[in-house]
């Protein structure tokens, strides 16, 4: 998605309007407490793992801080994603049930 993105293939306000809560807290995630995309960039010898992700991560945040200027009294940005990811838990697959078959 991040690569369609940059190459113009899908539109970014489209993606950021779609996806953007996701990418960014996947990304936030990824990032902290410990940068994880450093680690395994280091570990695999690979500086290019996620790096289409990771561009469009800093792009929608960009989006965020211009679209959406934060609230006062507004969560940090692990607050936030961890909300989201939380959430997420609690959505059900496409036959109505709970990912682990409740």
């Amino acid at each position: 998605m991040g690569t369609l993105t940059k190459e113009g293939v899908l539109d970014r306000r489209m993606v950021w309007s779609a996806f953007g809560t996701w990418i960014t807290a996947y990304y936030t995630f990824m990032k902290e407490p410990e940068d994880l995309l450093a680690r395994w960039r280091e570990e695999s010898r690979d500086p290019l793992i996620f790096a289409g992700f990771e561009w469009l991560a800093l792009e929608m945040i960009r989006f965020d801080r211009r679209s959406a200027p934060s609230p006062a009294g507004a969560g940090t940005a692990i607050t936030d994603a961890r909300s989201v990811l939380e959430n997420e838990t609690h959505l059900k697959g496409p036959n109505g049930t709970l990912p682990d078959g409740e």
